[in-house]
């Protein structure tokens, strides 16, 4: 097993590829994006680390919607459209989204996509049709479900779980109404967008795509009946607000900016506490948190489901996330995905809490390969 954490500025790419019987190669990305680099860049990136063979990739996972996350796939699948490559097969992987009757997914894309400028931000429709007819398949993942295959390693999912507790609902309809919001005083300003991008996204098939491509997709109703979860946790301001970019800003009138902001935070805190967060469940080699927050991994601690230790992780929240007490989970070696601007975060505020510290790498300053063989803790790290 080959694990290739790249360095993509402020964003998250990592490579999976595994060797059977010395023959059979596999690869896995899991996911591709970047906020300090344009996504074209974040893709090359990936390009040059796959030797420009996409068509390799079997499997793509994005732990959740941002656009630090996924963006780059997006111009993945744009760059092999114009070098008439495809995916041999692809399964796209990605956390199973809320109720569609909800409007989440629908409410997050009309704003991203007037916040940066994207109007096609479908990525199962833009990776299907750069992938061999009829060997495209999307799988939404939670906790209670089979798992997934990833360069021939089985991945467990420990969250989101498929009933979503009551405070992360709270969260979406918090958003959703936050978004609804704002799109109707910018409406009355005489500026439509925000409606008009609602109903580009409500007619695409963003996350509607079906488990294969001859299936008809279902909508599971969500029921908030997790137990043991801290729902008061998801009120706490735990993150940062972030500023949005002054194209977007000038976008907006002065006087919405506030709600335009406090809209879209309420958006990426819903969408990083879902993130997936999954292990290699056998051999231990591999456990991913994705941007879950502490009330997140203060529940996935109390379940002790976790291995004491694994050959590499990848930092919750870019190693910028700081750590409940009781997350005891450790990695021979840690790599945090944080680039200039997680910087002051990892190494000022959040390194003291991290119980990885000595052993952790960041992106910052390049690329990270670990070989990991057969054996346990038998890595070496380049």
């Amino acid at each position: 097993m080959r694990i290739s954490v790249l360095d993509v500025g402020d964003g998250a790419c990592t490579v999976l590829r595994r060797s059977w019987n010395c023959h059979n190669d596999d690869t896995a990305v899991i996911d591709c994006g970047s906020t300090s680099i344009s996504a074209s860049l974040a893709a090359r990136r990936l390009l040059i680390e796959i030797s420009n063979q996409p068509e390799d990739i079997s499997t793509i996972i994005v732990t959740h919607f941002d656009t630090d996350h996924f963006l780059g796939l997006l111009e993945l699948a744009k760059e092999m459209k114009a070098q008439k490559k495809t995916f041999r097969k692809l399964n796209l992987i990605a956390p199973r989204p809320p109720d569609a009757k909800s409007n989440y997914s629908q409410s997050y894309l009309a704003l991203a996509s007037y916040l940066i400028g994207v109007r096609n931000l479908d990525l199962a429709k833009a990776l299907k049709e750069v992938t061999q007819k009829g060997h495209f398949t999307y799988t939404p993942v939670f906790r209670e479900g089979p798992g997934f295959w990833a360069a021939h390693s089985h991945y467990s999912v420990h969250w989101p779980p498929r009933n979503l507790p009551t405070g992360v609902l709270r969260s979406v309809k918090n958003a959703i109404t936050l978004y609804e919001d704002v799109a109707k005083k910018l409406k009355e300003k005489g500026i439509p967008d925000l409606e008009q991008n609602m109903k580009v996204a409500r007619e695409g098939n963003w996350l509607n795509l079906s488990q294969s491509d001859d299936d008809s997709g279902d909508n599971l109703e969500l029921n908030p009946t997790i137990s043991n979860f801290d729902d008061n946790a998801f009120d706490e301001d735990i993150d940062e607000d972030i500023d949005l970019p002054e194209s977007a800003n000038r976008k907006i009138p002065e006087e919405l900016h506030g709600d335009f902001k406090k809209a879209w935070n309420a958006f990426r805190r819903a969408n990083n506490n879902m993130s997936i967060v999954f292990d290699d469940d056998i051999q231990k080699n591999l456990v991913v948190f994705g941007d879950a927050e502490s009330p997140v991994l203060r529940w996935i601690a109390r379940q002790k489901e976790l291995s004491h230790i694994y050959e590499v992780m990848l930092a919750p929240h870019h190693g910028t996330q700081r750590l409940p007490r009781n997350f005891a989970t450790q990695a021979w070696a840690c790599v945090s995905q944080n680039g200039s601007t997680g910087e002051l975060h990892w190494e000022v505020k959040r390194l003291t809490t991290h119980i990885n510290r000595n052993r952790c790498k960041t992106t910052l300053y390049g690329n990270h390969h670990f070989y990991i063989r057969s054996c346990p803790s038998s890595w070496c790290y380049c």
